[in-house]
């Protein structure tokens, strides 16, 4: 699978840019000596990111719960079977 990328615009208030800069600058003061400085671009790019990755966990989430409730309503033999067959898909199980 392939990576997409996504042009993004934002448009901050005077307020908004403050809060951006002075948390790109915190985070550069934390940063380990030596480490590339911390840009708005790379900030904002790892916010937007985390809630990316937020949104696909919530969706695999909502997926695996709706096969369980799915699964709750067949009989025994069926749900050992979807089991088996959901083991046999997953390298580690």
């Amino acid at each position: 699978m392939s990576n997409t990328t996504i042009p993004l615009t934002l448009s901050l208030t005077p307020e908004q840019l403050d809060a951006v800069t002075a948390a790109v600058a915190a985070a550069n003061a934390a940063a380990v000596a030596g480490s590339p400085p911390t840009t708005a671009h790379a900030y904002l790019t790892g916010i937007v990111t985390a809630k990316i990755n937020a949104l696909v966990q919530a969706a695999y989430q909502a997926s695996v719960a709706a096969l369980g409730t799915a699964a709750a309503g067949l009989d025994y033999e069926h749900r050992k079977a979807l089991i088996a067959t959901v083991k046999a898909a997953i390298p580690s199980a």
